[in-house]
């Protein structure tokens, strides 16, 4: 080429730099305004998938009660009954004494007397009694004494005896009955004598006590009294 020829413009080096510089530029224009578009866009995924918690509702969240030290775990007081102590009452009902005396039980018929007696330095506080008739007339006079027990207890005792101010010689014969039917042997006895009696009172109702005089005093009417010393139901 000859030295009046001229080269192209496009085909000038400086141009060629200028225009790479100008598309690198461009490129990192590009980059740098489509990274912030695509960034933001996770972001706003990201907030949308929260939930959006509001004051108002945060302060409704209450903290867990606590829980049971193991899952079905039932108190030990649940479904048991209150035991009464020993020698105390259930609420519901006193119970009955396991002992009473014949005094403190349901009188019925006859003709008692309750006072303390004593015999042979023995004493019986609780004892009941009746008066003996001697044989002043024709009839032999019967005397008793019944009392209630309502099929409650199991067990009589007792200790027959002839009060101390009874005349001396008088026999009397003491006789039981449970329900108007006699109960063991009837037995007689003097002054000064004392006689245990026990008996099995178990579905009786009524029990009577029985004293007639037999002899040792005759042509008197009261030779004195017939005792049952502290006589006692049990259960």
């Amino acid at each position: 080429m000859g030295a009046g020829s001229h080269t192209p413009w496009w085909k000038n080096d400086g141009f060629k730099i200028g225009l790479a510089l100008a598309i690198v530029a461009g490129i990192f224009a590009v980059v740098a305004a489509v990274i912030p578009v695509v960034f933001s866009g996770d972001d706003a995924e990201a907030s949308d998938s929260k939930p959006t918690v509001t004051a108002s509702e945060s302060s409704k969240v209450e903290s867990p009660s606590k829980a049971p030290d193991s899952v079905g775990e039932v108190p030990d007081s649940v479904g048991e009954e209150p035991t009464p102590e020993e020698g105390g009452s259930s609420p519901a009902s006193s119970p009955r004494p396991q002992t009473k005396f014949l005094s403190t039980v349901e009188y019925v018929g006859g003709w008692v007397t309750e006072e303390s007696r004593s015999l042979n330095g023995h004493d019986y506080p609780y004892s009941i009694a009746t008066f003996i008739d001697g044989d002043c007339g024709t009839e032999q006079k019967v005397r008793y004494v019944e009392y209630q027990l309502d099929k409650q207890w199991r067990t009589f005792d007792t200790t027959a005896f002839l009060s101390r101010e009874t005349r001396s010689g008088v026999k009397v014969r003491y006789t039981a009955y449970l329900d108007d039917s006699i109960v063991g042997k009837p037995f007689t006895i003097g002054v000064g004598v004392e006689k245990p009696l026990h008996l099995d009172v178990s579905n009786v109702g009524r029990l009577k006590l029985e004293a007639v005089y037999v002899g040792g005093a005759d042509d008197y009417c009261q030779v004195g009294y017939a005792v049952w010393g502290d006589p006692k139901v049990s259960q």
